[in-house]
């Protein structure tokens, strides 16, 4: 057992503390645990008995073997005199001539070890002693119960931040690699508000020169939004080889939600996000909104779109209504996809209603000054001190 470092400043303590209330001058305390005496901390007065520097040997060696079996205080008035104790070595070793010692109990009942005062000269101790002695092992096991649950809860917060770690980089490897071709050019961004996101993006080259692309959010935020989104993106890639348009693919994905939790009423849960085919061949974008912020259409000229027309998320109703849109662009044009923490963090909350209107008049700005969005949005993240929600966008260039 590693030592720590409260225990040691409040041991050192009630051992000068008793030095002043009991006659004895030596004084340690020890762990018996996993069949080792060890002692941990010692206090000698002068004329004390000779404490080795590091005692480490097996527990049945000790005077201390026998407190902590039998649970009980234990008074020796004269060992040099008294069996089994003349007969040990450590008797010799430490000229003990009188010893007490109590155990030290754990919050569980168990012996943590023991407290113990000596001395060179028998006689030196008796039952008041040991009485003050119980009474400062209790103020011991209150700090070594409190720093080993301390200690524990420690190891255990190191292991939730290394399996988190092992999480995200798993959650961050299911996010599609950037696209940049001869149509399209894709970049985005992707902050946890912890270590683990209820965002979900991706986007795919479905055949030549048509992508698809989708931004989800699932209520809540950390692990089990996380887990469903983990759980979404396989299934995903699935549905969207197996039907054509964007109300096939979302209708899909609310089905199996529903499904997922139609038996469990005590967990629920919904989704927001858009899906965007674009044919890079037609200049058009067909694409479904569940209850999702309008994704945003820049073309070069100057004009934009809101693509805001859809259902409600996903999760909430067993069908879909059918309200798949459909808009021409013009070449080149941006499109940006988000979730409603990039309007939680990077958009001056004036008025909650003009949010989206703020974050279109921003990104038609870059737009029109040949400004990347997403590098801009990335610097902004990086300012911020916390997370309330996590954040999400995708940038979409069609050349």
């Amino acid at each position: 057992m590693s030592k720590l470092k409260k225990f040691e400043q409040a041991a050192l303590n009630v051992m000068q503390l008793m030095s002043e209330t009991i006659t004895a001058r030596s004084f340690f305390v020890a762990t018996t645990r996993n069949n080792r005496f060890r002692i941990l901390e010692k206090f000698n007065l002068e004329g004390g008995c000779p404490i080795p520097s590091q005692v480490d040997k097996p527990v049945e060696k000790s005077y201390c073997h026998i407190v902590a079996n039998n649970k009980q205080p234990l008074l020796i008035k004269d060992a040099a005199n008294i069996e089994p104790f003349k007969s040990m070595a450590v008797t010799d070793e430490f000229s003990i001539g009188s010893y007490a010692g109590v155990p030290i109990y754990m919050q569980d009942g168990s012996v943590f070890g023991t407290l113990c005062a000596l001395d060179p000269i028998p006689n030196s101790l008796s039952k008041k002693d040991v009485s003050v002695l119980e009474m400062f092992a209790s103020f011991i096991s209150n700090t070594v119960s409190l720093e080993e649950a301390y200690s524990k809860l420690k190891q255990y917060e190191e292991q939730m931040t290394l399996e988190l770690q092992l999480a995200k980089n798993i959650q961050t490897s299911f996010i599609s690699e950037e696209i940049n071709d001869e149509h399209i050019k894709i970049d985005f961004l992707y902050t946890p508000s912890s270590h683990l996101s209820g965002d979900l993006c991706r986007w795919c080259k479905d055949k030549d020169g048509v992508y698809t692309s989708i931004v989800l959010d699932v209520m809540g935020h950390g692990v089990s939004s996380a887990m469903i989104g983990m759980a979404i993106t396989p299934i995903l890639r699935t549905i969207a080889n197996d039907v054509n348009s964007p109300y096939e693919v979302m209708s899909e994905l609310n089905r199996l939600i529903r499904e997922w939790f139609q038996n469990k009423s005590k967990v629920t849960t919904f989704i927001t996000g858009i899906y965007l085919l674009i044919d890079t061949n037609k200049n058009v974008i067909k694409y479904y909104n569940a209850g999702h912020p309008a994704g945003i259409l820049v073309n070069h000229n100057g004009t934009s779109e809101m693509l805001g027309e859809g259902g409600v998320p996903l999760g909430i109703l067993d069908e879909l209504p059918y309200v798949e849109a459909s808009v021409t662009y013009q070449n080149p044009c941006e499109i940006l996809l988000y979730s409603d923490g990039v309007l939680d963090h990077l958009i001056e909350k004036n008025d909650s209603q003009q949010l989206i209107s703020s974050l279109m008049d921003r990104y038609k700005e870059c737009v029109n000054n040949q400004i990347p969005i997403i590098p801009l949005l990335k610097e902004q993240v990086s300012r911020l001190e916390s997370l309330k929600d996590d954040i999400c966008a995708v940038s979409i260039s069609v050349k």
